[in-house]
């Protein structure tokens, strides 16, 4: 499928701010710190999804030539909830999503004195979110040149 596991992405905890504000409200948490520590692992779900991205952009524009999708692509364009992105530009965004994960973090620990006591769980949450985002690139990485490796043969 195109959306590959997005519901699953979307389903994740920690995936939207609203999330991340329930899990800290549930999670009895007081910091947004600790909610990613709790809740990093989550985002492991990223993977299947950044793997087959390149076979979604592909299929989008292989229909792209097909005149009843580009019919159907330009109304979904010019409705008003697309708000001017195209279905590629879409389906980029739970990627986008995670890789901006480690730069929120990065950003807030940035303006949080180092004598601040979630100084030490806000390092810990950027180095575990960095990871993951290395994590799911590398194994990217491998599953196109597996993909590549199969082309060949």
């Amino acid at each position: 499928s195109i959306a590959s596991n997005a519901l699953a992405i979307s389903k994740s905890p920690g995936c939207t701010v609203a999330q991340l504000a329930e899990a800290m409200h549930f999670a009895a948490r007081d910091s947004i710190s600790d909610v990613y520590l709790v809740y990093v692992q989550y985002f492991k779900v990223f993977q299947e999804y950044c793997n087959n991205f390149e076979s979604s952009r592909n299929r989008v524009e292989a229909l792209k030539k097909n005149e009843i999708f580009k019919r159907v692509f330009a109304r979904c364009e010019d409705d008003t909830r697309a708000r001017g992105s195209d279905l590629l530009n879409w389906l980029m965004r739970p990627i986008q999503h995670l890789m901006r994960q480690p730069m929120l973090l990065a950003c807030i620990l940035e303006f949080t004195e180092v004598d601040h006591p979630d100084h030490a769980t806000l390092q810990s949450a950027l180095a575990k979110m960095q990871a993951v985002v290395n994590e799911v690139d590398a194994k990217k990485q491998q599953h196109e040149q597996r993909v590549k490796l199969v082309q060949l043969h």
